[in-house]
């Protein structure tokens, strides 16, 4: 019995594979002839590598790692290894220590979902709002923006309560003048309308017999219905949920499935239907209940009705329902990509506050491949959430998959227009979808209406997993109009819904935020956009520079200013460098689109305490690439590790910028928190009388954008 478990053990480690990305197909022959098998991958330049048998039964040889890391040939690896990947699911069991409710309950690396908050909860509701930035409130009364009078009659309400109340009791939310010019509120009445308001009357209910139609609040707040009178319901676009499977034969579903673009990587099969009862007797109804918000059938007098609810554009790719590799991932998100338009992903790396991850070398070609090859040159367009974990302290700038230049990453906001205590934030944030208020005090009333498992309707759904399809069904209704749109102009569209709120005004004057982006998604005004939408928009340019400059006259250090030990302020700058675009810089772009930077930070001790800012040279925003995150005691940023064997600098991006000239000196700074709680595996408190090297290794700035200026006045 000892044997067998010791060669349970060492048998995958001996058995070891890499991917491996090679800088050109000829340096193929280089690995095979020092005794390492090979097989190609589905990417050109991505190989699995392997060491032969005979390599592997020398004592005396060099381990795969060490040398694949001498061979210059080598642009990058990575261990093949299962990933850690969780649904970004329905929000009733999330942790909260300082409301004193209990831990969540982990079911196999699933569901991250919060408990609703009890109704003897007596706690003050002003400490359910963030410690930072907390005047970011939706301005409510813009639900119909088209109508002037409205705004200006509930504008002048400070309280956001009032002003709702302003709202309901007018026709504002229906599209008429207001009631009243009297804006004063009755502190009688207004007991009687918080909580629950009666969210069902800012959409026509009588359009569709579907039974909870009435309860899909969301559809008037984002002029869903609006866009569907103008005839755009998402016809001839092909989306896809992968997930953990879909109920095909769902009565709300079934009519706008597809069977051809869809499949089962977990079981090997075409049939993406879910597991009912796995071996923890859970149900995988998420993808089942994400499905439905995208495209539930209409007028079947069944359940919902989905965004694009009017054609065939329903497929599934069950891919969370077991083993999740990075071939699993690839193959996911180039599955039948010359079909596929859209990608809808509610899901990603673990939202506890202390991973950092995301795509690994194969996840990373997937998605650069379908941006650049997707849609019949056009480009997949691949839609995440920005995740749940904000009650824990993370932020999407630890997350690969939202934080990505080749994704559209979008927000919740909760009922009230307040962020959610779960949504994350971060610099590549595009736009922002109303969702479950979570544990901001509608808890229950504003939970989302979907589909379910056994031909069942729930209204139990939230969180950011509630808003990657709904953002997804709009994109869809955009194609639809414009049938030649492609990934860029999407960008665009969401730009210029923006809602000029507290947040920072960039310098080509758009108003961004890292909790809501560039503001509230509007269907009518992006399918507007969309019909008006140029053919070409000029052609993508691209640039990179790296720090330390190489050829450099003067020798850059990255070591961090400031001694750690020094309690003088609360947060200190530990590291400023800059980084010059000049005009003889042919590459770059005139006008940005996407900024990404990659850095290397060796940092020994807590990462959590670090937080990464970038500017550009019209220094206008302050971008906050990765925020403090209180729960990540892990050590170094984008360094390998064997932890983290896939690291080869850590990529954040920024849609900030959009619209700015580049030209000028960027400045990326470090921050560092001073006063931390007392751990003894930190430096402050380690009793070691010298402190460990702090040190920014590397980073480099990719500007992304065009050389003419975008049509941003369609």
């Amino acid at each position: 019995m000892m044997i067998s478990k010791l060669l349970l053990y060492f048998i995958p480690i001996f058995a070891q594979r890499y991917i491996v990305e090679l800088s050109s197909k000829n340096e193929l022959q280089k690995l095979k002839e020092l005794g390492l098998i090979v097989k190609e991958t589905k990417f050109d330049y991505f190989y699995y590598v392997e060491k032969s048998p005979e390599t592997r039964s020398r004592r005396d040889a060099l381990s795969l790692e060490e040398i694949l890391a001498r061979e210059k040939n080598v642009v990058d690896f990575d261990l093949e290894e299962p990933l850690i990947r969780v649904k970004k699911g329905d929000l009733r069991n999330s942790p909260s220590r300082k409301f004193g409710r209990r831990p969540m309950k982990r079911i196999s690396r699933v569901n991250e979902e919060s408990e609703i908050m009890p109704e003897s909860f007596s706690g003050d509701t002003d400490l359910l709002e963030p410690e930072t930035e907390p005047q970011y409130d939706f301005p409510l009364y813009s639900i119909n923006p088209v109508n002037s009078s409205c705004d200006q009659h509930c504008d002048g309400l400070a309280d956001i309560y009032d002003r709702i109340v302003c709202i309901y009791r007018s026709d504002c939310s229906r599209g008429g003048e207001s009631a009243s010019s009297d804006t004063s509120v009755d502190s009688s009445q207004e007991s009687e309308i918080r909580p629950p308001l009666p969210l069902e009357q800012v959409h026509n209910t009588s359009l569709f017999n579907d039974p909870s139609f009435k309860h899909q609040w969301r559809i008037g707040r984002h002029n869903i219905e609006a866009a569907w009178k103008k005839g755009y319901t998402g016809k001839g676009v092909n989306i896809v949920v992968a997930d953990d499977g879909l109920e095909r034969t769902h009565v709300d579903i079934a009519p706008n499935y597809r069977a051809d673009i869809s499949t089962d990587l977990n079981g090997n099969d075409s049939d993406p239907s879910p597991e009912i009862f796995d071996k923890f007797n859970v149900n995988k109804y998420h993808g089942t209940k994400c499905a439905g918000i995208i495209a539930a059938k209409g007028n079947n007098d069944a359940c919902i009705v989905g965004v694009a609810h009017e054609s065939n554009i329903e497929s599934g790719i069950r891919m969370l329902d077991g083993t999740i590799r990075d071939e699993t991932e690839a193959s996911a998100l180039t599955y039948r990509q010359d079909v596929i338009d859209i990608y809808s992903n509610s899901w990603g790396p673990d939202d506890t506050g202390y991973m950092l991850d995301g795509p690994r070398v194969l996840g990373t070609a997937a998605l650069a491949q379908g941006t650049r090859d997707g849609r019949g040159g056009k480009g997949s367009i691949f839609v995440w959430g920005s995740g749940n974990g904000a009650a824990r302290g993370d932020n999407c700038g630890a997350d690969g998959y939202a934080g990505s230049m080749y994704t559209i990453t979008f927000a919740a906001a909760t009922h009230f227009g307040q962020p959610p205590t779960y949504s994350e934030k971060c610099s590549a944030v595009m736009s922002t979808i109303f969702s479950n208020s979570g544990d901001n005090g509608l808890a229950g009333a504003t939970d989302i209406c979907t589909t379910s498992l056994n031909n069942t309707c729930e209204q139990d759904f939230g969180g950011t997993s509630a808003v990657a399809p709904f953002g997804a069904g709009v994109i869809a209704l955009g194609l639809q109009a414009k049938s030649k749109s492609d990934l860029e102009s999407s960008g665009h569209h969401f730009r210029l819904d923006e809602r000029k709120i507290t947040w920072q005004q960039n310098d080509a004057g758009f108003w961004t935020s890292d909790t809501f982006g560039f503001g509230l998604l509007d269907a009518l005004k992006f399918i507007d956009i969309s019909e008006r939408w140029p053919s070409v928009i000029g052609e993508q340019r691209h640039c990179k520079l790296d720090w330390p400059p190489k050829n450099t006259p003067y020798n850059a250090t990255g070591d961090f200013d400031h001694d750690p030990r020094r309690r003088s302020r609360d947060e200190f700058t530990a590291k400023t460098t800059h980084l010059f675009v000049t005009d003889h810089m042919s590459d770059c772009p005139f006008f940005l689109e996407h900024v990404v930077v990659s850095v290397k930070i060796r940092y020994p001790h807590k990462r959590g305490n670090l937080k990464i800012e970038l500017r550009s040279p019209r220094d206008k925003v302050v971008s906050t690439l990765l925020d403090y995150r209180m729960n990540d005691e892990s050590a170094n940023i984008g360094l390998k590790s064997n932890q983290n064997r896939h690291m080869n600098g850590w990529k954040m991006s920024s849609v900030q910028f959009w619209g700015e000239q580049p030209r000028g000196a960027w400045i990326l700074s470090i921050k560092e928190r001073q006063k931390l709680p007392r751990r003894r595996n930190q430096f402050l408190d380690s009793g070691e009388s010298t402190v460990s090297k702090r040190e920014l290794i590397s980073w480099s700035l990719d500007l992304y954008g065009t050389h003419e200026q975008p049509p941003i006045n369609l």
